[in-house]
C-alpha cells in the first residue's frame, strides 16, 4: 500500500485544479491507498505541487526537497503548476530539474488552466513508484507543454 503525502506550495492553485488534487487523492484511496495533507511515520511517497504567484520560490529549492524527502529518502514527485508564459516559470523549472531526484521519482509541469495536461500528468502520478517507467517514457504519454 502506497501512503503519499500530498504537499501543496505556494498558492497558485485554481478551484478546477484543487478539485482535480482532490479527484486523484480520491482514485488513488479507491485503489486502496492512502492520501493526507499531513506526513506521516507511514508515509511512503510526497506529491510535491508547486504552485507559485510569482517568481519568489527559487530560493532553497534542495532544502525544500530535502525536507519532503526526508532520513529515508523517500520518492518525491513534483508537479509544478505556473501561468502560462510568466517570465520565472521556465527558469524555475530548470532550477527545480537540476535538484537531484528519487530515481522513480516524475517531475512534470503544466500551465495554469491546462486541465487536460494536468489530468493526464496526475493520471501517471497514480501510479506507484516501485512500478512506473521511465521519465522519458512518461513524458512521451503526455507529450510535451
Amino acid at each position: 500500500m502506497d501512503h503519499v503525502y500530498l504537499h501543496v506550495d505556494g498558492d497558485g492553485l485554481d478551484p478546477e485544479e484543487d478539485a482535480l488534487l482532490q479527484q486523484f487523492a480520491a482514485t488513488k484511496r479507491v485503489l486502496g491507498h492512502e492520501v493526507a495533507r499531513a506526513r506521516s511515520s507511514e508515509t511512503t511517497h510526497v506529491l510535491w505541487v508547486l504552485a507559485p504567484t510569482d517568481g519568489g520560490m527559487e530560493r532553497q529549492l534542495s532544502d525544500r526537497l530535502q525536507a519532503l524527502a526526508g532520513d529515508a529518502a523517500l520518492c518525491v514527485d513534483l508537479l509544478f503548476l505556473h501561468p502560462n508564459a510568466a517570465p520565472y516559470s521556465q527558469p524555475l523549472y530548470d532550477e527545480l530539474l537540476s535538484l537531484r531526484w528519487h530515481a522513480h521519482a516524475y517531475c512534470f509541469e503544466a500551465c495554469h488552466g491546462d486541465v487536460a495536461r494536468l489530468a493526464q500528468v496526475l493520471g501517471l502520478l497514480l501510479s506507484v513508484p516501485s512500478q512506473r517507467v521511465d521519465q522519458a517514457a512518461a513524458e512521451a504519454r503526455v507529450g510535451t507543454s
